[in-house]
């Protein structure tokens, strides 16, 4: 395979003999002597101080210009080897896939403010990993798809803190309807981020990090139970966040720790005795132990000190040349 600065090296060697090879013929060209015109004696003129100064600095810049010239050979030598180095990089993270569900309902206000601080303070623990948003009241909107770009999911992640701590209504537009149903439609919530999960041909962890109080409305098209069979054919977990001191029907608990431990996850609280913080933590740790893979092994080509050497050979080359003709 040919690099471009592989053409680079050899262009600039290429020049460089051509230089040479101009210098020296021109330096022969000079020394011809004219047809007719023999000059006696000159061996006294080649014992002159001045011409033999002039001949070992005449001996010395060709002396240079060809270890110059052995250097740029070395140096193209050098990186035609591809010289670089080695690493081994863990690929565990690469096959991680979390989708964040939250309720932003009325009564899941506080508790979205704990879960979306939470998610902030960990933001660095899920770079490499693929991290999207979707939340959810009557109506389900995606906040961004699943992405590995890190920078943004933290950003992203940085403004839901801010939007839910502010109670900024204008973050929820779609997700609230004009009209008003009783309770939420935590089902058709929970198979929208179902639905975000792609490449499901490939094994990868995934899972869905839902925030409800599970009180469910009239009206949806698709239940809790349904939306937890779609996830659990597909192999994702679900681990739900629910506040236990504002769940008011016994049923909406069971229920959810019904579904989530189905899918191989679980219900964490989110009332002022727990950590969020400490819980969102086990949970990326639980994730990444799912899937373990062996590191691969990357080689990354280095080949700055070799053409480093070969640039300057060339303008040694150069400058030697430019001596010489003076």
């Amino acid at each position: 395979m040919i690099y471009g600065w592989m053409l680079w090296i050899w262009g600039l060697a290429l020049l460089a003999a051509a230089v040479g090879y101009v210098v020296l013929t021109r330096r022969r060209g000079t020394r011809r002597r004219p047809p007719g015109l023999a000059v006696a004696n000159t061996r006294l003129l080649t014992r002159l101080p001045q011409y033999s100064m002039l001949l070992r600095r005449y001996r010395r810049l060709v002396g240079l210009m060809g270890i110059a010239a052995l250097l740029l050979l070395a140096s193209g030598i050098g990186m035609s080897v591809r010289p670089g180095s080695s690493s081994r990089v863990a690929t565990d993270k690469q096959n991680r896939d979390i989708e964040f569900c939250l309720d932003v309902s009325g009564s899941m206000a506080d508790s979205d403010v704990k879960i979306a601080k939470s998610l902030v303070a960990l933001a660095g623990q899920l770079a490499g990993q693929r991290v999207g948003l979707t939340i959810f009241n009557q109506g389900a909107v995606v906040k961004f798809p699943l992405t590995d770009d890190a920078s943004y999911v933290g950003a992203q992640l940085e403004n839901l803190y801010h939007k839910l701590a502010t109670s900024d209504s204008a973050y929820a537009a779609g997700a609230i309807a004009s009209y008003d149903p009783t309770g939420t439609w935590v089902g058709d919530g929970l198979m929208t981020c179902v639905q975000q999960f792609d490449q499901l041909s490939q094994r990868r962890a995934r899972s869905i990090v839902i925030a409800t109080d599970n009180a469910t409305g009239k009206g949806e098209t698709y239940t809790v139970p349904q939306a937890a069979a779609e996830a659990q054919r597909a192999g994702i977990r679900i681990y739900a966040f629910m506040p236990l001191d504002l769940v008011s029907d016994p049923h909406d608990l069971a229920q959810m720790r019904s579904v989530a431990a189905s899918t191989g996850g679980g219900v964490y609280p989110t009332d002022a005795s727990s950590s969020v913080t400490d819980a969102a933590r086990q949970i990326l740790k639980q994730e990444a132990a799912r899937f373990k893979t062996p590191p691969v092994l990357t080689r990354t080509d280095r080949p700055l000190i070799p053409f480093a050497v070969a640039l300057a050979a060339v303008a040694v080359l150069l400058l030697l040349a430019w001596r010489v003709e003076r």
